[in-house]
C-alpha cells in the first residue's frame, strides 16, 4: 500500500511538472507571439508620429514635408513612445538600438527633387478642386534696381548653394535662340526642369511680381536663382545683362536676314565712315542697331510689356536716327500684343539653369526666408522627409522605414 501510495505522489509530481512547463511554455509562446504582433504595428505607428511632427510653416508656405530632428532627438522620441507601450510589462526588454535619418535629408538634391515632384501632384490636385497654391505678389512701377542684400559671412557659409557657381544661361541658350527666339517655345513641358519652373514661379516673386517684404528676404527671388548673387541689385543687373543678350542675338538675326534694313544699315556704315568702311561698316552698324533695339526690349519687358521673339518691319522700335543719337532711355512700345513677358524671359532661364544648382537656390530662399521671419536657426540641412530606425525586442531586432512619399 505504501509502495503504491509512493508510485501515485511520483506519477502526480512528474504530471505536475510537466504541466508546469507546459503552461510556462504556453505563456512564453503567448508573449513570443504579442511580441510579433505587436512590434512590427507599433514600428509603423511610431514611425508615422515622428512623421506627424512635419514643420508646418515650411509645408503651408512651401509645400514641403520635412520634420526637424537628429538621430538623437528622434531616438529619444521613440524612446518614450515604446515606453508608454512596454514599460508596464517586464516581461518585454524593448530599447531603440539604431536610427538614421541621413538618405532623407531635405538638403540632398534628389530628395528635395521629391518633394517638388510630390508638391506638383498636390497642386494639380487643389487646382481640379478650385483652389490654388500660386504666388499672388505686387507690382510697384517706381522700384529702381535696389533692394536688399546677404553681408553677413556666416548666412553666406550655410546656404546650401555655398560654393557652387553656374552662369552659363546665355552661351546655352545661344545656339537655339537665334532661331527659334520666342521663350516659350524652348520650354518642354513634362519634364523635371518644367515641374521646378511651375514651383518657382508659384512660390517666389520677381521684378515684375514682388514678394512681401515682410516674409521674404530679398526681393528679386526669381533673379537670384538664375545669377545667384547675394544683393537684389547684382541679381537684377545680372538678369538684364542676360535678357540684352539673348534679345541681341534675336535682333542681329533679323536686321541680317531682312534686304531692307541691311541696306539701310549699309547705306547708315558708309555715311558715318565716309563710305570707306564697307561691308565691315554693315556690321558695326547692325550690332550698334540690334544692341540699341535690346536696350529697349529690356525697358519694354520690365515697365510690363510684352516683345516679339523675332522681330519684323512692325514691331522694330529703333530708326535710324536712334544708331546716331545714341540710347536716351526711354523706352518706345510698338505695342506687340502677342509677343512675350519678363517673366516668359525668367522662365527660359531658369528652365536652362543647371537642375542642381536650381535646387540648392531654391532651398537657400526657402532657408533665407524662413530664418528672416520665421525661426532664426531654420536650416533646410535639419529637416528630414523620412527615418529608417531599428528597434531590439527581447534580443531579436526590428527593422523599420518610413516616409512622406519619393525614393
Amino acid at each position: 500500500m505504501i509502495n503504491r501510495r509512493g508510485s501515485f505522489t511520483v506519477y502526480a509530481s512528474i504530471i505536475a511538472a510537466a504541466l508546469t512547463i507546459l503552461i510556462f511554455a504556453l505563456i512564453a509562446s503567448a508573449r513570443n507571439m504579442y511580441v510579433e504582433g505587436v512590434v512590427p504595428a507599433l514600428g509603423r505607428l511610431h514611425a508615422t508620429s515622428i512623421l506627424g511632427e512635419y514643420d508646418k510653416e515650411l509645408y503651408d508656405r512651401y509645400g514641403l514635408l520635412a520634420f526637424y530632428g537628429t538621430d538623437a532627438s528622434v531616438s529619444e522620441k521613440l524612446e518614450v513612445l515604446y515606453g508608454y507601450t512596454f514599460d508596464e510589462k517586464p516581461y518585454i526588454d524593448c530599447e531603440v538600438s539604431s536610427v538614421d535619418l541621413y538618405g532623407y535629408s531635405l538638403a540632398d538634391q534628389n530628395v528635395f527633387m521629391d518633394q517638388l515632384r510630390l508638391c506638383g501632384v498636390e497642386s494639380m490636385a487643389t487646382s481640379v478642386l478650385g483652389s490654388s497654391d500660386k504666388y499672388i505678389g505686387y507690382v510697384d512701377e517706381t522700384l529702381s534696381a535696389s533692394g536688399r542684400d546677404i553681408k553677413s559671412e556666416r548666412v553666406i557659409r550655410i546656404l546650401p548653394s555655398y560654393g557652387r557657381t553656374e552662369d552659363g544661361i546665355v552661351a546655352a541658350i545661344t545656339g537655339i535662340f537665334n532661331s527659334v527666339g520666342s521663350p516659350k517655345d524652348l520650354i518642354v513641358s513634362g519634364t523635371d526642369a518644367f515641374l521646378i519652373n511651375k514651383y518657382i514661379a508659384a512660390k517666389f516673386g520677381d521684378r515684375r511680381n514682388l514678394p512681401d517684404s515682410n516674409r521674404s528676404y530679398l526681393l528679386f527671388e526669381r533673379e537670384y536663382i538664375v545669377s545667384g548673387k547675394f544683393s537684389d541689385e547684382e541679381n537684377l543687373r545680372a538678369v538684364k545683362r542676360k535678357i540684352i543678350a539673348m534679345r541681341e542675338i534675336a535682333n542681329l538675326a533679323f536686321l541680317e536676314s531682312d534686304e531692307k534694313m541691311r541696306t539701310e544699315a549699309t547705306l547708315l556704315g558708309q555715311l558715318l565712315t565716309l563710305g570707306y568702311a564697307g561691308e565691315a561698316g554693315a556690321h558695326a552698324v547692325m550690332a550698334a542697331w540690334a544692341y540699341l533695339e535690346s536696350l529697349n526690349d529690356y525697358e519694354l519687358l520690365i515697365n510690363g510689356k510684352k516683345v516679339d521673339g523675332i522681330k519684323d518691319h512692325l514691331s522694330w522700335a529703333m530708326d535710324k536716327e536712334s544708331v546716331m543719337n545714341g540710347w536716351n532711355g526711354d523706352y518706345i512700345d510698338m505695342n506687340t500684343p502677342d509677343g512675350d513677358t519678363y517673366s516668359d524671359y525668367l522662365d527660359l532661364m531658369t528652365y536652362m539653369t543647371g537642375e542642381d544648382t536650381k535646387l540648392l537656390r531654391i532651398m537657400d530662399l526657402i532657408q533665407l526666408n524662413l530664418r528672416y521671419y520665421y525661426r532664426s536657426d531654420f536650416l533646410i540641412s535639419e529637416h528630414y522627409t523620412g527615418l529608417d530606425y531599428t528597434l531590439l525586442v527581447n534580443g531579436k531586432s526590428y527593422s523599420f522605414s518610413d516616409s512622406y512619399g519619393g525614393r
